[in-house]
C-alpha cells in the first residue's frame, strides 16, 4: 500500500509502482549478490515512506552462495523482499 501511496503521492500512476519499487530496490541489487552472509532482505512501509534502510539479515558463518538445483534449473537462496 505504502508502494501505491507514494505512486499516488507523484502523480505517476501505476508504472510508477515500477519506479518506485526500482528506487528502493537498486541499491540491494549490487549489494545482496556480493555479500553471501545475506540471508533476508525485508522492505518495510518505513523504507518507502522515509527512505529508511531495508532489514537486512545476515549469517555470519555462511561464506558461500548455495543454489538449489531444480529440474535442471539454479534457484538462489536467500534474500527477498517483503
Amino acid at each position: 500500500e505504502a508502494v501505491a501511496d507514494k505512486a499516488i503521492e507523484r502523480n505517476i500512476g501505476a508504472r510508477g509502482l515500477r519506479a518506485v519499487m526500482e528506487s528502493i530496490l537498486t541499491p540491494l541489487m549490487y549489494e545482496i549478490p556480493s555479500d553471501p552472509t545475506i540471508t533476508h532482505v525485508t522492505i518495510t512501509e518505513a523504507c518507502v515512506r522515509s527512505s529508511a534502510e531495508p532489514l537486512v539479515e545476515r549469517d555470519a558463518e555462511k561464506t558461500s552462495r548455495r543454489a538449489k538445483i531444480k529440474t535442471g534449473k539454479s534457484d538462489r537462496e536467500g534474500a527477498t523482499a517483503s
